[in-house]
């Protein structure tokens, strides 16, 4: 529950600062925040997330509306080789990060003798 009031206050907060200062595309990012949003909770509902997955996957969907509003040095927030940098350095951040904590789990998981349940 806490992620869920975490992630809709953060979702508020960030959406009503991108449309007082203006920002375009705003319906998008909302769009493509609730349907993630829909996509994870079916997800979650369907195999049971762990909680450090859903935080990273809260995070990355507050990160990713925050990131919408940031100003580079030429150009704003999307489109360009700038933004695509930045997109595909934090894309590799977290996907690394991703990748650590879940073998970390997965070993500590063996470890303790339990297994994970399969998705197949």
């Amino acid at each position: 529950m806490l992620p869920f009031v975490v992630g809709l206050v953060g979702t508020v907060a960030l959406l009503a600062l991108g449309i007082a200062t203006g920002q375009p595309n705003w319906q998008v990012y909302l769009a493509v925040l609730v349907l993630g949003a829909g996509g994870v909770a079916l997800l979650h509902r369907a195999v049971g997330l762990s909680p450090p997955t859903v935080w990273g996957l809260l995070l990355f969907g507050l990160g990713h509306l925050a990131g919408g509003w940031c100003r580079s040095l030429e150009s704003i927030r999307v489109g360009g080789y700038d933004n695509t940098a930045r997109d595909l350095v934090a894309n590799l951040v977290g996907g690394v990060l991703v990748g650590g904590a879940t073998a970390w789990e997965v070993r500590r998981a063996d470890r303790a003798g339990t297994r994970y349940r399969s998705l197949g």
